[in-house]
């Protein structure tokens, strides 16, 4: 099972309700697992698209794994994420974490955390953020403004501080992003000491 806080980095801690949605896929079980209570349609509609954009989002480019959520999420079919859609995948989220069964304590933990700043920072805070034009809709463009995808599996991407503006992403949590960053620092190989990462300040959203 590849660890959940792997795949904790900018993007997808935003992902829980918005880039989140296609990493997390990565850390899917690829089993059925025994659920208490029952799940809902929505809670299996939702393990069923992790299952299958598992191994999209492990081995192939970064882009598909993206295309893979986007459909998800996309409930009206216009190919773009209004405030609502992403408020229904946010709680269709958190009720597959709730039920999901074969995930550790930990990781569970983790994920958790990671909607909680989602939260705190409140979603239409966030999406106001990446809605450049202020139309009330997120294009890919903009969500991925902060970052830059390519051939490489999104997980990867996501770990590459070059491929990740993280002084922008800070500014879009604010307070939070230290807690952010705690969460989206990497596990060291064992007898590794990862190198200092330097600090970055985090300063408000400009309003437009």
């Amino acid at each position: 099972m590849i660890p959940i806080r792997r795949f904790l980095r900018p993007a997808y801690v935003v992902a829980a309700a918005l880039l989140s949605l296609p990493v997390a896929a990565a850390w899917a079980q690829s089993q059925p697992a025994p659920a208490k209570p029952a799940p809902t349609p929505q809670v299996l509609a939702f393990d069923t698209f992790m299952k299958q954009s598992s191994p999209i989002c492990q081995k192939q480019a970064s882009q598909r794994c993206v295309d893979a959520g986007w459909r998800y999420a996309d409930r009206n079919g216009d190919k773009a994420l209004d405030l609502a859609e992403l408020q229904t995948v946010r709680a269709e989220m958190g009720d597959w974490l709730a039920w999901k069964e074969g995930i550790t304590q930990r990781e569970k933990a983790n994920v958790a955390m990671g909607l909680w700043v989602v939260d705190s920072a409140g979603l239409p805070n966030l999406f106001a953020s990446y809605d450049a034009n202020g139309d009330g809709k997120l294009t890919q463009a903009e969500l991925l403004a902060d970052v830059k995808l390519d051939q490489r599996p999104l997980g990867q991407v996501l770990t590459d501080e070059k491929a990740v503006n993280r002084q922008r992403f800070s500014q879009r949590l604010g307070p939070l992003s230290k807690l952010a960053e705690a969460l989206m620092q990497p596990r060291p190989a064992p007898g590794n000491t990862p190198a200092p990462r330097a600090p970055v300040q985090s300063q408000p959203v400009p309003p437009r």
